[in-house]
């Protein structure tokens, strides 16, 4: 345990230290690259705007996990669905 742990857990009772420690570590950071149509580049922009608004900051990462753990919430079939009504985007060109 790092020093700066040992002060912080001093003050702490019994069950705050059970809580820090079933939390664990946090994740590991993967980055990726996602293309979309314009138009929903502006909607997510407007949907982090409107949520500013009610006090409810988040970056566009969280929004994208957001919607992830939305999508994980859904049936395969549902998702398949979905993906038939995308339309088409052209390829990025690479720089």
């Amino acid at each position: 345990m790092r020093p700066s742990e040992l002060f912080a857990a001093a003050g702490k009772s019994k069950k705050a230290k059970a809580k820090s420690k079933e939390k664990g570590k946090s994740a590991k950071l993967a980055e990726e690259s996602v293309a979309m149509a314009r138009s929903e580049q502006a909607e997510l922009k407007a949907l982090r705007a409107e949520l500013g608004k009610k006090g409810h900051k988040c970056s566009k990462s969280e929004l994208m996990r957001v919607g992830l753990s939305l999508l994980l919430a859904q049936k395969p079939a549902q998702i398949a669905k979905r993906l038939g009504a995308l339309p088409v985007l052209a390829k990025a060109k690479k720089k």
